[in-house]
């Protein structure tokens, strides 16, 4: 009891001192007025902690055991780094309270994929966890017919806010969940798609970016009208190269075109009541809003040079915005001059009523769960109370992360990361591109192709693409 004690009150010593004001919904556990003494104790506030709904349970000292990408996990011991540290702490709470051993094996590479199928061929029970990409591994070893169905596991409630819950309904196949996301990992902050802008830029010409967000008017057009505004000829030669200055600093991949069209509040994919995968992008609102796209992407198209510069450009103060993962946006300009901020990807209209947040799957920061786990009781109860304590004490560390240590603070910043997180988004389509329509969606925005002609040369090959995918996961 000691020991509990001491880390519990370690845990809030963490979060106190690194919760940033503004995060809702993010662990945070009493309110501050600006003057002091105002402050409500947390200890004074009735809460129901999860844990207390969970119950009490003890494995006995047995190992849950997670492999996967090196950052996803503690170096077993405080460093001072504060995810890190919390993910550390984490662990050792989770130790305490359900008598288990939390075991780590990190890679740096692919080689994690052929080590968890040689582990599944043979029946071995090591990993209960695996924390990886969808675009190779976790794909690759579903379609292996080496996970488990998510949904069988006891205890997960995929419709907690540490699960993506805007994904676990179009990511199923057949009716299985093989990988899904959520606080569970600390890389899932790395995955959504985001919006940087520079915030020199944008307060040079009186533009209240993180005010569109909050009114609701970042939208489509806004964004299109934002992105020629910026798009400036500064050295006078008549041409765009990367010695201007764009609106829009972006490459033009398939994640770029599939996550604006979810932005709009779209889906690739849907999933009805009996579990069947429907795909239907002819319809007129979609084929509008890749038109729309395919015309502002157009109108911006001098915008684009090389896969190489869009980075350097945004770090140099030559564009306003950069379009990329947010593992890109803290990673690649944390020593750039100027400040700058993170939005969501923009709405199709002011009355959709949601952000929505897509993601890139080739991005560290999914599970999945091997087929051959010892105990699914004991994995389903883990990987919930994992995924609790992570929304509660390492997602305000990631945010501080973010926030102080990148970019510049402020309470609206933090309430932006919150748009972005709670509404993260990903569906079996834009994993598996069915028939080749994801493509299709790509083709028409970046390269301007009619989609209406495109989408009807692979509309007959989409039923077939998901028949044989759901046949192979029998």
């Amino acid at each position: 009891m000691k020991k509990c004690t001491a880390l519990l009150l370690l845990l809030a010593m963490l979060v106190s001192g690194l919760f940033c004001a503004g995060c809702s919904d993010a662990g945070q556990t009493g309110e501050t007025t600006a003057d002091a003494g105002e402050t409500i104790a947390a200890e004074t506030l009735p809460e129901t902690e999860y844990t207390d709904i969970l119950g009490e349970r003890d494995f006995g000292g047995a190992d849950f055991h997670m492999a996967g990408i090196n950052t996803a996990f503690s170096l077993g011991e405080q460093t001072g780094e504060a995810i890190n540290d919390a993910l550390y702490t984490r662990d050792q709470l989770l130790e305490e309270t359900y008598n288990v051993r939390i075991v780590t094996t990190p890679y740096e590479n692919d080689a994690i994929l052929t080590d968890v199928k040689n582990l599944v061929q043979a029946g071995d029970p090591l990993y209960d966890m695996v924390v990886h990409t969808i675009s190779n591994t976790l794909k690759t070893l579903g379609t292996g017919g080496m996970l488990l169905d998510i949904n069988t596991l006891p205890t997960i409630d995929l419709t907690q806010k540490w699960w993506s819950t805007y994904a676990n309904t179009n990511l199923q196949v057949g009716g299985k969940l093989l990988f899904t996301t959520g606080d569970i990992t600390p890389t899932y902050y790395n995955i959504p798609y985001a919006i940087g802008f520079n915030m020199k830029l944008a307060n040079d010409q009186n533009n209240d970016l993180y005010s569109l967000v909050r009114e609701g008017t970042w939208t489509l057009d806004k964004f299109g009208e934002l992105c020629l505004q910026y798009t400036l000829d500064l050295d006078g030669d008549g041409k765009m190269t990367n010695a201007d200055q764009v609106g829009y600093a972006h490459v033009r991949t398939e994640i770029t075109s599939l996550c604006h069209y979810i932005g709009c509040g779209f889906t690739l994919n849907t999933v009805d009541e009996d579990g069947k995968i429907l795909v239907d992008l002819g319809g007129d609102n979609s084929v509008t809003a890749i038109q729309k796209l395919s015309d502002i992407f157009g109108s911006i198209k001098d915008n684009y040079f090389t896969m190489d510069d869009p980075i350097p450009m945004f770090h140099a103060g030559q564009a306003l915005f950069y379009g990329n993962s947010m593992t890109s946006l803290i990673l690649k300009f944390r020593d750039m001059e100027d400040d700058f901020g993170f939005l969501p990807l923009p709405k199709w209209d002011e009355q959709q009523e949601n952000y929505r947040t897509s993601v890139n799957t080739w991005t560290a920061g999914y599970i999945g769960v091997p087929k051959t786990i010892a105990d699914p009781d004991r994995t389903g109860f883990m990987m919930e109370a994992m995924a609790y304590m992570s929304n509660k004490y390492v997602r305000p560390a990631a945010y501080d992360n973010m926030l102080f240590a990148k970019v510049a603070r402020s309470e609206e910043a933090a309430e932006m990361l919150d748009i972005i997180y709670d509404s993260v988004y990903l569906d079996a389509n834009y994993v598996f591109n069915f028939g080749g329509s994801g493509t299709a969606v790509f083709q028409a925005i970046m390269d301007g192709k009619p989609f209406v002609s495109s989408y009807e040369s692979v509309k007959q090959k989409i039923d077939t693409s998901i028949a044989d995918l759901e046949a192979n996961l029998q």
